[in-house]
């Protein structure tokens, strides 16, 4: 029985390699930037609600305008 065909790249390999010279994939950037917004509200919800009252209401609409 010869090795496994390699259809998985090596670990910290990116889609062209592994980086080069300790460089880190460029990959994960259009994931954050993409959720950022909607990250930004649901951090600002979830510190009113622990610090000021956990009657803070939902932010159903800032949500909505944050996901266009």
């Amino acid at each position: 029985m010869g090795p496994a065909p390699a259809t998985v790249p090596p670990t910290g390999a990116g889609p062209t390699g592994p980086p080069d010279r300790g460089e880190r994939p460029t990959r994960p950037l259009p994931l954050l930037t993409r959720h950022a917004r909607v990250a930004t509200v649901m951090t600002d919800f979830e510190r009113r609600l622990r610090e000021e009252s956990r009657s803070t209401p939902y932010p159903a609409q800032q949500l909505e305008r944050a996901a266009r």
